[in-house]
């Protein structure tokens, strides 16, 4: 059913509930009549595809998927700042992290990345200092 018909539908049943009872009860019971809730993430998710660019789409889902990518301990010391043209570019915390970072764990990141986000989404990334969030 799509949005018009069920505002329309609730429409109708609030005028026949009126009828009935008072207004604020009809409002009241006009909900028992409407359609299952929905997720405000889900509304956003569905707006996002419809609107934003793939790019965009893609820098999104690394934010997103972040911890599980690099785990609980590398994602409390950095986070994703861009991704774009398959470059990320990742903010980290403290400078030692930098170092560790650019050793042989970035492959693993880009292919956690490809796996997590889609094929070819990342070739390079990026390590640079960034400020703790607050």
């Amino acid at each position: 059913m799509s949005r018009g018909s069920e505002i329309k539908k609730r429409r109708i049943i609030r005028s026949i509930l009126s009828e009935w009872y008072d207004r604020e009860r009809a409002e009241v019971e006009t909900v028992s009549y409407s359609s299952k809730a929905l997720k405000v993430s889900d509304l956003a998710s569905e707006l996002l595809k419809k609107t934003a660019s793939p790019k965009v789409l893609v820098g999104i889902k690394l934010r997103e998927y972040w911890p599980e990518i690099v785990g609980k301990q590398i994602a409390s010391v950095s986070e994703p700042l861009n991704l774009i043209d398959g470059v990320a570019e990742i903010g980290v915390f403290h400078n030692a992290w930098i170092k560790e970072l650019n050793g042989p764990i970035k492959t693993q990141i880009i292919e956690k990345i490809n796996q997590v986000i889609g094929a070819k989404s990342c070739r390079e990334i990026r390590f640079s200092p960034c400020p703790r969030p607050r």
